[in-house]
């Protein structure tokens, strides 16, 4: 009796893959058998019977992310970058935190300003007096006029100390906001090789279902052995894995990037 017959009342019928691949599992349990050699692993038998893995039924979500997500796009273009970008930038705690910063200084270089150009416009009115002396040391540039020209020194190093602390943070800005753009570019990148990684992964799988297909029909009719049906089924699931694999690279790419823009997936409940 060939490999892809069976004995039924005394005659031999074809066997089809299924199964042999079931009988193989059935007799691998039993204990009487002892001969396993050419049946099914336990690993192979333990997924025996749940649904295979084809192009048709297993469908990358990233077909569909932007409905999916609120990601306004998914790709390496500069104006997509620039998106992405944009929402990163927004979604900052560490810029909104700089921004405040900023307008905090430039409120307090404000009232700074204000309060050098009043002591400018009225320290002449303040040295207007009847006592001699304290002409004289004004007009000597000691007095009235030493003190306002002290205050407003005071001021200036003072606006100046800020202007030099705003300028850092400005500086702290623009690199938080380049850093943002670079990560958001990788994390791009990293989708597009995942994806790339998946349709190569998917495109093995289809002509693996396309050959297993063939072998089976040629099995069925008593050409091939066990071992090699066996391997085949074994191929297929290595296949399946890497497909799912690709894709789960894809969708941890795309949470990294939710993360650092914000944005999450759509509820299409």
């Amino acid at each position: 009796m060939t490999p892809s017959q069976l004995t039924v009342n005394n005659q031999q019928l074809p066997i089809t893959p299924e199964q042999l691949k079931q009988n193989s599992c059935q007799s691998l349990s039993s204990p009487n058998n002892s001969n396993n050699s050419n049946l099914l692993s336990t690993d192979n038998c333990a997924s025996y019977g749940g649904a295979s893995l084809t192009p048709n039924t297993k469908k990358l979500m990233t077909d569909d992310w932007s409905l999916m997500t609120e990601l306004p796009c998914l790709d390496s273009s500069s104006k997509c970058i620039e998106q992405l970008t944009e929402k990163a930038i927004a979604n900052s705690s560490e810029l909104v935190t700089l921004d405040e910063q900023i307008a905090l200084i430039d409120k307090r270089l404000e009232v700074a300003g204000e309060r050098i150009a009043h002591t400018s416009k009225k320290r002449w009115t303040n040295y207007l007096s009847t006592d001699p002396l304290r002409i004289v040391a004004n007009l000597l540039g000691g007095g009235d006029v030493q003190r306002d020209n002290l205050a407003i020194a005071d001021l200036e190093i003072k606006s100046a100390e800020l202007e030099t602390y705003r300028a850092n943070l400005h500086r702290r800005q623009a690199e938080v906001k380049s850093e943002l753009r670079e990560e958001v570019l990788n994390l791009v990148l990293e989708y597009e090789a995942a994806e790339r990684e998946y349709a190569l992964a998917q495109s093995k799988l289809a002509t693996y279902h396309q050959q297993r297909q063939l072998i089976e029909i040629d099995y069925q009719f008593g050409n091939g052995s066990t071992t090699q049906m066996l391997s085949m089924w074994q191929q297929g699931e290595s296949l399946e894995g890497n497909v799912i694999e690709a894709e789960n690279k894809c969708g941890e790419v795309i949470r990294k990037l939710q993360q650092i823009t914000g944005l999450s997936l759509t509820n299409n409940n």
